[in-house]
């Protein structure tokens, strides 16, 4: 049996380092994901180790895999169970992707895909681009728990541009999201895609993407990147949270 084991905080660094070591464990005939010592986690951490997750299910063809530690009344456990992150890696506990439809102050796992797309296209004969704009809208919204155009804007802008290089670029028909306001008042958002995406388009090097996220995050003191995918973190100016 092989344990691997969750980071006590799921931040960036963490979750490229966990992601990285994943592959060690590929081949072992059972493989336990021990999530005792988790304690903290960021959107980004959190998207990122899960899609490594689910890469790594579907490469042992959801064999041997086993999951412990999840604990009830850990604050941690107990998030990432309401946001949808266990059952979007495969795990069966908490809640379904889409169930809950977000707070305050988080914005749970919430996947949006082309076929969706399309069917709203369909129903509105507007176009991709006012279609993911309207969606936009509303995710910022709710993350802002506002209808101030000066809240919303930033953050509706952000999603905009990161999600139509999904569609338009990253070759895949789906992307995954979810998002955290800060005390401070900014609200860090994650996105990722797991299709051709820009680390792809970078260099197809794991490596040199994590590196490329290192040095992002260094100079913005946000986060960027993804498992494929994007992660950036838009500021909303204190003056103007709610």
């Amino acid at each position: 049996m092989s344990t691997i084991p969750l980071p006590p905080s799921l931040d960036a660094h963490a979750a490229l380092d966990f992601a990285a070591g994943l592959s060690a464990h590929v081949f072992a005939p059972v493989a336990v994901v021990d999530f005792a010592a988790l304690r903290s986690i960021e959107p980004f951490g959190l998207l990122y180790a899960g899609a490594a997750l689910r890469a790594f299910f579907r490469e042992r063809e959801f064999r041997g895999i086993a999951a412990k530690g999840v604990r009830a009344g850990e604050p941690a456990h107990e998030y990432l169970a309401h946001i949808g992150f266990f059952q979007w890696i495969g795990i069966a506990v908490g809640n379904t992707p889409g169930t809950v439809a977000g707070g305050a102050s988080w914005l749970p796992i919430t996947t949006l895909t082309r076929a969706e797309l399309d069917r709203r296209i369909a129903e509105t004969g507007k176009p991709l681009g006012s279609v993911i704009h309207q969606e936009c809208d509303r995710l910022a919204r709710l993350v802002t728990q506002s209808n101030q155009l000066k809240v919303t804007a930033p953050l509706a802008y952000c999603l905009r541009e990161v999600i139509r290089n999904v569609f338009e670029h990253a070759e895949t028909d789906c992307c995954v999201l979810c998002a955290q306001k800060t005390a401070d008042g900014s609200v860090e958002l994650a996105v990722i895609d797991q299709g051709r995406g820009i680390r792809r388009s970078l260099e197809e090097s794991l490596s040199l993407f994590s590196s490329i996220v290192e040095k992002g995050m260094k100079h913005s003191h946000g986060h960027a990147g993804g498992h494929g995918g994007e992660a950036i973190k838009p500021f909303i100016n204190k003056a103007e949270k709610v």
